[in-house]
């Protein structure tokens, strides 16, 4: 980030290069950003989890399922930490990315066998949900990113896991907002990233959503 050197393939091993470097460039060593080595290891922890979580029901499908579905799931949580980190460090979420996100993940979940009225209907609620907010607000509320990404969040998830998916995300943010509030942070009318809870609860859907649901609707 400041002397623009172009990196070598041992200065981008995730985790190892960093502390190799002791966190410095090797070129200029001004000090790199903990951005970095946290999100690879968040990355890192993110698969590891949902492999773990998963890995008994894929090894019981077809070989083309078993490979396509952590695939996807990788695929979705790569973007759901450009975005999660996106809105934290700079309060804005990359719309270009999150509409190629939906795109790619609603040919890829026809794929795997979910119905495309399934996917349509999730990603129209999870759109027309935020949509509703930033037009009534006159975008004060939300903004229009969040529109987008409640999109990616329905075809991802489908339906009935989108409506958890965003009545989770509220309550989440709700409870942060609470402690922050108490902890003298923030204040009332602080402006906070809406996309760092949807994503959170995007990604706690898309591993153990079947069983949340099962637990909170057992007959489901």
């Amino acid at each position: 980030m400041h002397c623009d050197r172009r990196l070598l393939w041992h200065d981008l091993v995730p985790l190892l290069s960093f502390f190799i470097q002791r966190g410095k460039c090797r070129y200029c060593q001004k000090k790199i950003s903990w951005q970095y080595p946290l999100v690879e290891l968040a990355s890192g922890v993110l698969f590891l989890i949902i492999y773990v979580t998963n890995w008994t029901d894929w090894s019981n499908q077809p070989n083309w399922s078993y490979l396509a579905d952590p695939l996807f799931y990788f695929f979705v949580t790569s973007i759901l930490i450009i975005v999660f980190v996106s809105d934290l460090r700079y309060m804005t979420l990359p719309v270009s990315i999150i509409l190629g996100a939906v795109s790619i993940s609603f040919f890829i979940q026809l794929f795997l066998g979910l119905s495309w009225y399934n996917l349509l209907l999730a990603g129209a609620i999870g759109f027309a949900f935020f949509a509703l907010q930033y037009f009534i607000s006159k975008g004060k509320w939300i903004g229009d990113g969040d529109m987008y990404l409640g999109a990616m969040m329905g075809v991802v998830l489908g339906f009935p896991r989108i409506l958890y998916a965003i009545s989770g995300a509220y309550i989440l943010g709700a409870i942060v907002v609470l402690f922050l509030l108490i902890g003298g942070k923030v204040k009332w009318g602080s402006k906070l990233p809406l996309g760092v809870f949807l994503t959170t609860e995007t990604f706690v859907m898309m591993v153990w959503g079947q069983n949340i649901i099962k637990f909170l609707i057992p007959n489901s």
